[in-house]
């Protein structure tokens, strides 16, 4: 499946995320997707058409249990329209 998830938000909680395609940087130095920690939590995006997306499923209660979790949004309540950018 695919997330819903709002890029801003995620760059608002300090997280860095690239999802513009047409960035001078991309695809030279760097991959579209979301840095969440590192070389090794790289989250990379997906693209058909003109939508940017990256895959996500629900985990398995083994998962939940063994892998890292990380938090890509804050439990802070976010409003879209009191973002600065």
């Amino acid at each position: 499946t695919t997330s819903p998830i709002n890029p801003n938000q995620v760059r608002d909680n300090g997280i860095p995320l690239w999802d513009n395609p047409y960035d001078d940087l991309f695809p030279k130095t760097r991959p579209l997707g979301i840095e969440a920690g590192g070389e090794c939590k790289f989250i990379p995006f997906e693209s058909k058409g003109a939508t940017v997306f990256f895959r996500s499923h629900v985990p398995s209660d083994e998962e939940l249990e063994e892998c890292e979790h990380i938090e890509l949004t804050s439990s802070t309540p976010w409003n879209p329209h009191d973002m600065k950018m």
